[in-house]
């Protein structure tokens, strides 16, 4: 489900930001449309990692916290 949401992210985004874009009662021209284009092309590279990032940083926050309570014990 991860490894979708990390291909699919990238390809969502033009689409989520030229929505919103035109849904704030801003028109998009083509000259606009065609450098966020080209930007998210050259971001959707970096963009993949985001997710992986997420879970890896809620994984690391679990861990963090076993690791607390195992050093609290006090019978070790």
């Amino acid at each position: 489900m991860l490894i979708a949401f990390a291909y699919i992210f990238p390809n969502m985004m033009p689409a989520v930001c030229f929505g919103t874009y035109i849904g704030l009662g801003n028109y998009l021209d083509l000259s606009r449309a065609v450098t966020c284009i080209m930007f998210f092309g050259l971001m959707s590279g970096p963009m993949i990692w985001v997710p992986m990032a997420i879970s890896d940083f809620i994984q690391l926050k679990v861990s963090m916290k076993r690791v607390q309570k195992f050093l609290q014990v006090e019978n070790v």
